[in-house]
């Protein structure tokens, strides 16, 4: 996971956002069952927008979604919320009045996103600080999970090898709720991947063929500790150091 900037709203979901979630509040009001339209917060103009900011990548795995539909997500769930992962029904509602809010949206593959995951999963350091609709304002609440539009991941997530591990309450509910240190398949993609680097460095620094070739090796190594990159994070923490001194 990297820290991530995010871009302006796209003007369909800006234009949208305050009648509809307006909208949304009449509809609580009335006791009525809320409606959230896909069609805005999860409209072609809204995910390209947050796949341009998160470099084609999961935001919380980093898994390329060049060739993956990828999930618009809620960080703060839309129809309900848990405190732990648990077989209890779902405490609802769920953050509805930030179901078109641009801060409260990234793009995630559909792992990530999955029930076995994240899915309405979303716990508080402190959950009597959890916003609710007649207190809806969620500065005092603390997530135990990271937000990289929000949260620098690097200081809360140390990579050993292939493996991430927690250092702080919010890195290790995130290892956990993303199974960034479980996923079989993540962890072997991860560790291919490094060992690729790996022997790219090494070749690269004993310098034994041609400099053109070294040069483009070089070149592919930046890359790959670059934001664009799959699984830049752990590239960087592994072997930033040695590919920066090429």
């Amino acid at each position: 996971m990297i820290k991530l900037d995010r871009l302006v709203s796209p003007n369909k979901l800006t234009s949208g956002e305050a009648s509809e979630t307006q909208l949304l509040w009449d509809i609580w009001t009335s006791r009525k069952k809320l409606v959230i339209k896909r069609s805005l917060y999860g409209c072609r103009e809204v995910k390209d927008q947050l796949k341009a900011a998160q470099f084609c990548k999961c935001a919380y795995c980093e898994i390329s979604l060049t060739r993956r539909h990828g999930h618009v997500e809620h960080f703060r769930p839309k129809e309900g919320w848990k405190q732990t992962k648990s077989k209890k029904k779902l405490n609802k509602p769920g953050y509805f009045w930030l179901a078109y809010t641009w801060s409260n949206l990234l793009v995630s593959c559909e792992v990530c996103n999955d029930k076995g995951h994240k899915g309405n999963l979303f716990p508080l350091v402190n959950p009597t600080c959890r916003a609710k609709p007649d207190s809806p304002s969620i500065s005092a609440e603390v997530p135990l999970l990271l937000n990289p539009y929000d949260d620098n991941p690097m200081h809360h997530i140390e990579c050993h090898a292939e493996m991430p591990v927690g250092i702080t309450p919010q890195g290790e509910m995130t290892v956990e709720t993303f199974g960034l240190d479980r996923d079989k398949d993540l962890i072997e993609d991860r560790r291919d991947y490094l060992n690729e680097v790996s022997d790219d460095l090494d070749e690269v620094e004993r310098g034994n063929a041609n400099s053109e070739y070294l040069r483009r090796k070089r070149d592919a190594l930046l890359f790959k500790i670059s934001p664009l990159a799959p699984h830049s994070s752990a590239t960087l923490a592994n072997f930033g150091q040695r590919i920066n001194e090429l």
